[in-house]
């Protein structure tokens, strides 16, 4: 007579290794950029995990929880992006809430964030404004970081600022300084007019893409459009951001904006034709890209600032103190351990032909060298180059131990990948 007593079925579960070469497979075919990271993070939401790299040892995964993943995987496939299904992103730190009606943030506002904590390090209890604030996580992650900080957050859209709105009373539950948020738009010239002149920091991601410009899905089909597309030429927001920081910004305040390739050039021209700014800096991003525009502001004969000292010669030592403020001298020691280490690596991956660093890998160093210095208020240029040059010793260690004979990367699983 057969066993009849309640059995353990194997069908009932899968393995958690299998299920993540199944996902980065279907991703890799779908063209996703980073499949093996995007399922990582698919499992760590499914599996209830708190970070994006779960164990991939054949940990037994229930068949209702493989079913989610697939699900879910099949989803990203069709390029929605990864924070509308979990719906959580991470900036500074934190970790927000976002929905299909706001943009998620993206890692090189990471790069925003840490300038603007750099710009205001010496100054006491800053006031700080942002602008197209959307979740809100910008704000937020200022406002962590710096829990001195008076921090305003504006929005137009009213999805954006309900979710904003739920992302600061979580925060302050959590115990970070509360975030006020406003709605409002930046081309209204009474906009915050109770701030005007007092402001020590404006922080602004704008939408920016020039209307019918050719995007990945991710971006052209699944956000809403008015937190991606902004005019025939991609500044009828910048313009407004413009303006609004002009009016809110004190002597030497300091002022950030996102922006895209397009508008690298333009935005410092707009800059200067206000005659209020000192010439604007441009800064690129994780994949060397022009993506942000620094400067502060300076006086101006329409405005009492209570001093004599020329303004162009103020806002420049503030932002040279600023830099200065915001190099973290133990970072070097940081280097020198972990060139130390390279040698050892590269031994080890000789001795066990592992191949050597691969080129898709070093855009994850960077924006978690980007997430540490924006938690840490470490200027962004400085942090850059260190990884930068991190990563180029790695390369070239690795190249010497293994005598210019590097050990060949590994093929994709399927498809062609680009």
């Amino acid at each position: 007579m057969a066993d009849q007593s309640p059995a353990h079925h194997v069908e009932d579960e899968e393995y958690l290794d299998v299920l993540l070469r199944e996902a980065e497979r279907t991703l890799a075919e779908a063209r996703v950029w980073s499949p093996r990271e995007d399922a990582e993070a698919l499992a760590a939401h499914v599996l209830g995990l708190p970070d994006r790299s779960p164990d991939p040892a054949k940990e037994p995964v229930p068949a209702a929880a493989a079913r989610e993943l697939r699900a879910l995987v099949a989803r990203r496939a069709a390029r929605i992006p990864l924070g509308h299904l979990t719906g959580r992103a991470r900036l500074g730190g934190i970790e927000v809430s976002v929905t299909e009606d706001v943009f998620v943030p993206r890692f090189p506002t990471e790069l925003l964030l840490a300038w603007g904590l750099s710009a205001v390090r010496a100054k006491r209890a800053p006031v700080v404004v942002d602008l197209c604030t959307g979740s809100g996580a910008l704000a937020l992650a200022f406002a962590h970081a710096r829990p001195d900080a008076e921090v305003h957050a504006v929005d137009l859209d009213a999805a954006a600022l309900d979710c904003a709105r739920h992302n600061a009373a979580t925060r302050a539950a959590l115990g970070d300084t509360p975030v006020t948020v406003h709605a409002g738009d930046v081309t209204d010239p009474g906009l915050l007019a109770a701030l005007d002149g007092r402001v020590d920091l404006v922080l602004a991601n704008p939408p920016y893409v020039p209307m019918g410009t050719e995007l990945l899905p991710e971006w052209g089909e699944h956000h809403p459009r008015r937190a991606v597309f902004a005019g025939t030429d991609g500044l009828d927001v910048i313009r407004g951001v413009v303006e609004c920081a002009t009016r809110l910004l004190r002597q030497g305040g300091g002022l950030a904006i996102e922006h895209g390739d397009a508008q690298s050039d333009v935005v410092p021209e707009l800059l200067a034709t206000t005659g209020a700014f000192a010439p604007g800096e441009g800064h690129r991003d994780q994949e060397d890209r022009p993506r942000t525009t620094t400067t502060y502001r300076t006086a101006d004969e329409g405005r009492d600032t209570g001093t004599t000292a020329d303004s162009a010669t103020a806002a420049g030592l503030a932002q040279l103190r600023a830099e200065l403020d915001g190099i973290d001298v133990r970072l070097l020691d940081t280097l020198r351990t972990r060139i130390e280490c390279c040698v050892r690596i590269a031994e080890h991956k000789r001795e066990h032909a592992v191949p050597m660093m691969q080129p898709h890998r070093i855009g994850v160093v960077q924006e978690r060298a980007a997430r540490y210095g924006a938690e840490h208020g470490v200027d962004q240029t400085f942090l850059r180059r260190l990884y930068d040059l991190v990563i180029e010793e790695t390369c070239r260690v690795e190249d010497l131990v293994i005598d210019g004979q590097p050990a060949a990367a590994p093929q994709p699983v399927t498809g062609d990948v680009s």
